[in-house]
Parts: structure tokens; C-alpha cells; sequence
């Protein structure tokens, strides 16, 4: 995920990492929304992270 938000890897990089350094919008993703279209080809992708996972989270009770 560092390299959609442009920060260097730490180690050894997987190999993915240097066919995504390739890409014009590395460094872009600011925001979990932002990887639709990116991390994956689905437009919608980084929405339904923050909705069907992101905010069930902040809405759980703590006891």
C-alpha cells in the first residue's frame, strides 16, 4: 500500500512493488477512497471499503 501513497519500502519490496512504482499516479492515494480505479479496476472500490467496513467499525459500541 506504501507505494499508492508514495512512501519507500522498508526491506526487501514484494515484486509488485516495482511494477507499481511504473505507474503515473503512484504517490496519488491520500485517501482509502482514492484506490478505486487504482488498487483495483472497480471505481467504487475504496467507497465501499469506508461503507461496508470503515464505518461499521466506528459505529460499534464499546463496553
Amino acid at each position: 500500500m506504501g507505494i499508492y501513497c508514495g512512501v519507500d519500502p522498508v526491506g526487501e519490496p514484494h515484486p509488485r512493488w516495482y511494477i507499481t512504482s511504473t505507474v503515473g499516479w503512484k504517490g496519488q492515494v491520500q485517501l482509502v477512497e482514492d484506490l478505486g480505479g487504482k488498487w483495483a479496476p472497480n471505481l467504487d472500490y475504496g467507497a465501499s471499503i469506508m461503507r461496508d467496513y470503515v464505518t461499521k467499525l466506528y459505529n460499534t459500541e464499546v463496553k
